[in-house]
């Protein structure tokens, strides 16, 4: 990104770049010049700049406390920072429409019933589920776990976690 500058005596800078799509913060520590240098990388706009300076001014009290003081090591983290103010619930604005999670592939298997949903192997071979495949399978695992919970699924909506074998 070349509007991304680091002002280190004695480095120069030749190229940085935040490209992975899963990664909201890159974080380096390097020693230049017998200084200890923390650098933070992170996409233009992702977190509003309290939480970015409140996350960079925490860890840094924290090295800092790690760097002059020994027994600070075998200290828990909360012990060394500084009492912190109440949080504020962050939320990013979303353009999306609120739907549920589900939502948009029942919709999706509806108006594509045959277009292939999940690829995988099972026993080495390779399965091709569609988007229909997968309603019915998923209809049928809700009938069953409202079956199991009864009532209990009306009083109050159940979390449940679905485990898949790796390459689902």
């Amino acid at each position: 990104d070349d509007d991304i500058r680091y002002d280190v005596p004695g480095a120069k800078q030749v190229h940085t770049c935040v490209t992975t799509p899963h990664i909201l913060m890159d974080h380096q520590v390097v020693e230049e010049d017998g200084h200890l240098v923390l650098y933070f990388d992170y996409p233009a706009n992702t977190f509003p700049q309290e939480v970015l300076s409140g996350m960079i001014e925490l860890y840094e009290e924290l090295v800092v406390a790690l760097a002059e003081n020994e027994e600070a090591w075998g200290e828990s983290p909360e012990k060394l920072q500084t009492p912190a103010l109440p949080a504020v619930p962050y939320r990013k604005e979303s353009s999306l429409e609120k739907v549920l999670l589900h939502e948009p592939f029942l919709n999706h298997a509806q108006q594509s019933d045959s277009s292939t949903a999940v690829v995988g192997t099972q026993d080495g071979k390779r399965i091709k589920l569609s988007y229909g495949e997968l309603r019915t399978m998923t209809d049928l695992l809700a009938d069953q776990l409202a079956d199991v919970l009864g009532d209990l699924a009306t009083k109050e909506p159940p979390v449940v976690t679905v485990c898949m074998p790796k390459g689902w």
